[in-house]
């Protein structure tokens, strides 16, 4: 396993979106701030903690666009922990979400003190255990608390696991270093990238250049004001290995830094990333979004994500 350092400026990072490589649409990255709620439920086991039971936790973070943040951990200092899920629920009505998650899609419904998770179809059912182990399953009832007490549970700050054309991709954070592992490549990729004052927001997988096999993108975000977007983008050599691509953030790029401020949105339309941004003149807000699109090119050495409009 190699380390990889990823160096940023303190001012620099990251941001945001999960959208399935078929629905073009672009995703706010979530706003660190203060109003940003979060609301925690525990699966019935949790209230037995402290006779060794096993058990869950599920958490909501209301993001700007009126989506959650959903994380699900279960306790660690017992055993390896049984479910781990990190996703976007999209809001259909003011109680009803969904997860899309891949080719998998949950129903997440807000009641008064619980939320319960379902799928959204029989064929869904299996696939919400492959987020868990030991004949685990995402789905459930967790009633929720006013105060959830973390002791022994999951510490892992994002965990996501992307699949296209039966190549897969494991993404796990914790502490400073991001692993990226692969499984259905010639060549496995399994290394380390080293990122400080960040958090990852969501990651997004597709064919981006039309070439039969996927490209993996992990967006970044700083983690105080003005939260600054960056991102790690990896692109599969056929079926082969896998390989890193560049890319150069907004506040470093020629054409962008004197109109960026931060406050970034990503997200994946059709085969392109898609960049939205509050647009600044001189230092002051104009009050509009500046767009920009990025797509994959060959470089001299790899492939990189190139502003093209």
């Amino acid at each position: 396993m190699k380390l990889h350092t990823l160096t940023l400026l303190a001012t620099s990072l990251a941001t945001t979106a999960l959208s399935a490589c078929t629905t073009p649409q672009v995703i706010p990255a979530q706003t660190a701030n203060a109003t940003a709620q979060t609301k925690s439920y525990v699966s019935d086991d949790y209230h037995n903690r402290h006779q060794g039971y096993d058990w869950a936790a599920v958490e909501t973070t209301e993001q700007a666009n009126n989506s959650l943040k959903v994380q699900i951990r279960s306790r660690i200092d017992k055993k390896k922990p049984t479910c781990t899920f990190d996703g976007i629920a999209h809001p259909v009505s003011t109680t009803l979400y969904q997860i899309r998650q891949g080719d998998m899609t949950l129903n997440l419904t807000r009641n008064a003190n619980s939320i319960d998770i379902k799928p959204a179809q029989d064929s869904d059912r299996h696939k919400a255990m492959a987020y868990c182990s030991g004949g685990g399953s995402l789905i459930g009832t967790y009633k929720q608390v006013a105060k959830l007490d973390r002791t022994g549970l999951d510490t892992t700050k994002y965990a996501q696991t992307l699949s296209l054309q039966n190549i897969h991709f494991f993404i796990e954070h914790k502490d400073d270093a991001v692993n990226v592992r692969t499984s259905g490549l010639a060549h496995e990729f399994n290394e380390n990238f080293t990122i400080k004052n960040q958090r990852i927001t969501h990651a997004d997988i597709a064919d981006m250049n039309r070439d039969g096999y996927p490209e993996v993108l992990i967006y970044l975000q700083h983690i105080k004001q003005p939260f600054y977007g960056d991102l790690l983008a990896f692109s599969a050599n056929g079926n082969q290995s896998l390989s890193q691509m560049s890319f150069t953030p907004a506040k470093d790029h020629p054409e962008l830094r004197a109109y960026y401020h931060g406050g970034d949105e990503f997200g994946l339309v059709e085969h392109d990333l898609v960049q939205r941004f509050p647009e600044y003149i001189n230092g002051k807000a104009t009050g509009h979004t500046k767009q920009v699109t990025y797509q994959v090119q060959n470089g001299e050495a790899s492939r990189q994500l190139v502003l093209v409009k």
